[in-house]
């Protein structure tokens, strides 16, 4: 119980120095003008962040614009180049299978299914020239 007295009467101390304070501060004669001036102040500062705020938000917007466009000329690129390349590839597999049979067989770049094509390709080229040869005799 005591104690508690005790907390209480500090707090009452405290609250009595705050209010000593500020009567203090009330009392001086040019509390009002140094007030305003500092009002003021505050508001010319307050002015200056927002602007600077809107300044950023519009350089913000542009950065990301910007960002934007760079990622879709980069795609672009991208895409374009593996066309290229797939494009290339292509071509030489062409320019390869159309190259002597014994030459493809035995490229390493051939696929199995591709392998497999070129020896249907084979037995269905012999079989016509045995028919071919057993139809002039």
């Amino acid at each position: 119980m005591k104690s508690q007295e005790i907390k209480y009467k500090r707090y009452i101390d405290k609250a009595k120095g705050v209010i000593v304070n500020l009567t203090e501060a009330k009392g001086k004669g040019g509390g009002q003008a140094s007030t305003s001036a500092e009002v003021e102040q505050l508001n010319i500062r307050l002015q200056d962040k927002k602007a600077r705020i809107e300044q950023l938000e519009r350089e913000q917007l542009s950065v990301r614009q910007e960002l934007e466009r760079e990622q879709r000329i980069m795609a672009g690129s991208w895409y374009e180049m593996c066309k290229h390349v797939q494009r290339k590839a292509a071509e030489e597999r062409l320019t390869a299978a159309s190259a002597p049979s014994s030459l493809s067989s035995t490229t390493p770049g051939s696929s199995f299914l591709a392998r497999q094509r070129q020896g249907i390709l084979r037995s269905s080229l012999s079989s016509t020239s045995q028919k071919s040869s057993v139809s002039d005799a």
